[in-house]
């Protein structure tokens, strides 16, 4: 079965070749398209039996069945082109996208799969949060009726999101947050998301700092800590590590965003 192609109405066409990504001063503002969603998010690529992007399935007729190549947000997503966009992988970028659903929608029949597919995979300790929603512990299996509930991004536009940077500081990390929206952002939050102690790793997170309001070019600038407790007495193999930044907020009258960026993609040192 091959993935049917998607057909995009002049309608939306207009509305996204009319998207004014750009201000006269070439700075980049990213304004809301009516009848699309907008988000911000870490592009990452699918692949075989991965644990939190997987990029296809054995289902219960024991065939091997592909999905989406990417995903933002652990929400696969699929592009109404054929563009190339691996070269945004890795960085925070903006979408904008219809919600569809059902994933069985996208898939693509490939073979037989080998009776041990993703066996070993599975056999790991796992937290829920360490799996993806389409196979949950079963890492690359799922099936008909749990792939139908799951939704998936019909992309219409994505791009570069400059807004986010990182430097590394000796027991810290500066992260940066520009708003590039034609608009203000309200109630941004940055949250610190920790991993570490004893065993199988647990997380904890932590407000950093939050505002109300964030104007159009604004910058907000946070110093976060690369351990929980910084100063205290902890046994290295139980210290809590800077694992993550989640940034969120409300970017227009409908679209909040809420992205978890894993803290080593953006190092910079001073």
């Amino acid at each position: 079965m091959k993935m049917t192609k998607v057909i995009v109405s002049a309608t939306l066409l207009a509305i996204v070749f009319n998207l004014n990504l750009f201000s006269k001063k070439g700075i980049h503002y990213f304004k809301p398209a009516k009848k699309l969603h907008l988000t911000l998010g870490v592009l990452v690529k699918n692949k075989p039996k991965g644990l939190l992007n997987p990029s296809e399935y054995v289902l219960e007729d024991g065939y091997l069945y592909k999905g989406a190549d990417y995903r933002i947000n652990g929400t696969n997503i699929v592009l109404t082109d054929q563009k190339n966009i691996n070269s945004l992988v890795g960085k925070v970028v903006i979408i904008y996208y219809d919600i569809k659903k059902d994933l069985n929608k996208i898939l693509e029949k490939k073979g037989k799969a080998p009776k041990d597919y993703g066996e070993q995979e599975s056999m790991m300790q796992m937290r829920e949060d360490w799996v993806s929603k389409e196979t949950g512990f079963h890492i690359g299996h799922s099936t008909r009726k749990r792939l139908k509930t799951i939704n998936y991004f019909k992309v219409i536009k994505i791009a570069h999101y400059p807004g986010f940077s990182t430097h590394e500081k000796k027991d810290s990390y500066q992260v940066n947050f520009t708003n590039y929206f034609n608009g203000s952002i309200t109630g941004l939050e940055i949250t610190a998301h920790y991993e570490g102690g004893t065993g199988k790793p647990s997380s904890k997170h932590v407000s950093v700092k939050k505002l109300k309001r964030l104007a159009k070019g604004g910058k907000m600038s946070v110093s976060i800590n690369k351990l929980l407790n910084p100063g205290t007495k902890i046994k290295r193999k139980r210290a809590y590590r800077l694992n993550s930044v989640i940034i969120s907020g409300k970017a227009t009258y409908r679209d909040h965003f809420h992205f978890d960026v894993p803290i080593w993609l953006f190092v910079k040192r001073k």
